[in-house]
């Protein structure tokens, strides 16, 4: 269930008490219509689906109002909008890239996790470890981002095979869109790999160190991958995310992270990182979505879990002053 890749950041961490619950009962809905507080045009917050492929593009079209919502803009506002950028800060972050020539995986795995890997290379890119120079975390990097991807590459359903986000960059690149994204690429990336996605790696490793470190979070990958009670979990947020009900959304997402919980290390903060991905992130966004939509009609679209509760980007920004009307019909 883990990723790699910035682009598939989602979730929202914080459970709701109950007046929590009623101060946001009317936010079900996706597609909201963004006025007031001194705009001239209206500009739009969406809710994408990237956390399974479960959910394809066409959902789009039972969207009420979103094709119109999106043709009405002039500027798309992203997570984040550079891909490239990403894999420039990953490499700047993980450093050293190769193995030294003298040096091979055998010679700093036991057989049993050599055996583990090389079952991993072979399925899903038919080679093995003795036949792989890059270093560990370099591996890991790989492995892990075929697995995130790997749903998406298998999905019978064509429109399932292309992450929501990455299709809407794509329509508004088409319609010659401004495109911004909200992230600070190195200072997001930066701390979410520290925090989540490389946790616990520390550069200086050995590595035999490092080594020893991919083995230990691929199998849990592969634990979360394949747990029977996340897999339920993650159905039911699929069927709330087409219900276009972001509580529910949220309530299954605070089970999965229950689960995922305690499948992860203890000497990881997981619940500081997760607050950080989702509430720290949103906050972030607030610097800069009030003058992209001044400067710009615009259609935001962010994971679904960014929008919902007091301290999601629909709160937020009625906090600034702004109009937040659910588009419905």
């Amino acid at each position: 269930m883990r990723n790699t890749m910035l682009v598939l950041i989602f979730s929202f961490f914080t459970i709701m008490s109950y007046s929590q619950k009623n101060s946001t009962n009317a936010q079900k809905e996706l597609l909201w219509e963004i006025s007031g507080n001194g705009l001239t045009e209206k500009s739009y917050l969406f809710g994408t689906w990237h956390g399974t492929a479960g959910i394809g593009t066409d959902f789009l079209d039972s969207i009420p109002g979103f094709h119109k919502s999106f043709e009405s803009v002039t500027q798309y506002v992203g997570e984040n909008t550079a891909e490239e950028n990403i894999l420039e800060v990953m490499d700047s972050f993980l450093g050293e890239k190769w193995m030294p020539k003298d040096v091979k995986y055998e010679d700093l795995l036991d057989q049993n996790d050599i055996q583990f890997l090389d079952s991993l290379l072979l399925k899903y890119i038919g080679t093995t470890s003795s036949e792989m120079n890059i270093r560990p975390i370099y591996m890991f990097h790989l492995l892990s981002s075929i697995l995130s991807i790997k749903p998406y590459l298998e999905a019978e359903n064509e429109k399932c095979r292309i992450m929501m986000d990455s299709y809407l960059l794509q329509e508004a690149k088409k319609k010659n869109y401004a495109v911004h994204g909200l992230d600070n690429t190195e200072e997001i990336f930066n701390r979410m790999a520290r925090e989540f996605y490389f946790k616990n790696y520390d550069p200086e490793m050995t590595l035999k160190e490092s080594a020893d470190y991919i083995i230990r979070e691929l199998k849990v990958s592969l634990s979360q991958e394949e747990n029977e009670d996340l897999n339920a979990i993650m159905k039911k947020m699929e069927n709330a995310y087409r219900n276009r009900n972001l509580e529910d959304i949220v309530k299954y997402k605070n089970e999965s992270n229950q689960i995922i919980r305690k499948l992860e290390s203890n000497e990881v903060d997981f619940d500081k990182s997760y607050h950080f991905l989702t509430v720290g992130r949103n906050k972030l966004w607030m610097k800069r979505i009030p003058e992209l939509i001044t400067n710009s009609p615009s259609f935001i679209a962010v994971g679904a879990l960014h929008l919902h509760g007091k301290e999601g980007l629909i709160e937020l920004l009625k906090n600034k002053g702004y109009k937040l009307t659910p588009i419905n019909q």
